[in-house]
């Protein structure tokens, strides 16, 4: 999946994400990047909403599971089954969000559970940034895919 069908399926699909002005930087297999202007992410002092990173790190976990199940033809339903944010410090500008899987294995786990039928689980790590900048915060996300 390219990112320009990837930003139109979020856009047109996920109306907080059109709101937030997600932009799809890049898809790859193990990894998938978004960015965001701080703008109609800010809270009342002037940071990014702790809501809005938190969402924009899920699509971003989301769309990396997802964009791979479409690569390889994978047809279940996928859901977030938990999450948890760490933020170490304030995003005053743009924000990045780049998701990886948790481990090397990550997939193969998961592609393998769902050939046998079984509920596959994907453990997706999201780095939070400012453009340029450091890690503002961390989300480990766990999606869940039950075959049809």
């Amino acid at each position: 999946m390219n990112p320009q069908t990837l930003e139109s399926l979020i856009r047109g699909r996920i109306p907080v994400a059109d709101f937030m002005q997600l932009h799809v930087r890049a898809v790859q297999p193990d990894h998938v990047e978004l960015t965001a202007p701080l703008e109609p992410n800010r809270n009342v002092h002037g940071t990014l909403f702790g809501g809005s990173g938190t969402a924009i790190a899920l699509v971003a976990a989301w769309s990396l599971v997802y964009a791979r199940m479409q690569d390889e033809g994978l047809d279940a339903p996928l859901v977030v089954a938990r999450q948890t944010t760490h933020y170490f410090k304030p995003v005053t500008g743009a924000v990045s969000a780049r998701a990886t899987f948790e481990t090397a294995q990550t997939w193969a786990d998961f592609t393998q559970r769902l050939a046998q039928g079984q509920r596959a689980r994907a453990g997706v790590v999201v780095e939070l940034a400012q453009v340029p900048g450091e890690v503002a915060a961390r989300v480990e996300a766990l999606f869940a895919a039950v075959p049809r």
